[in-house]
């Protein structure tokens, strides 16, 4: 699990994601789910927590670029209304 990708790390996290997917298959986290009683070695999801901008504006692009999906769960109102949390949003490319 993620939280937020900063633009001066924005090349680390590139390098990030060609290694993660050039070692596992990246899937969906539902996939995961779905399959629980399968074998998930070698399987992996990505996801990003707290919604935060740069996830949109940083690593979207990134993950995009190279075909890797990503869940990421937006808190749509702000961090003091907790309730509000759970949202969920798949990011594929």
């Amino acid at each position: 699990m993620l939280h937020g990708i900063s633009r001066r790390h924005a090349r680390l996290f590139e390098r990030v994601v060609r290694y993660v997917r050039r070692q596992f298959e990246v899937v969906p986290l539902g996939e995961l789910v779905s399959r629980k009683k399968e074998d998930l070695s070698g399987k992996l999801a990505i996801t990003f927590d707290d919604g935060l901008r740069n996830n949109l504006e940083v690593a979207y692009p990134i993950l995009k670029s190279y075909g890797v999906p990503a869940t990421f769960f937006v808190c749509p109102a702000s961090s003091s209304a907790a309730a509000g949390c759970g949202t969920t949003r798949r990011a594929s490319a």
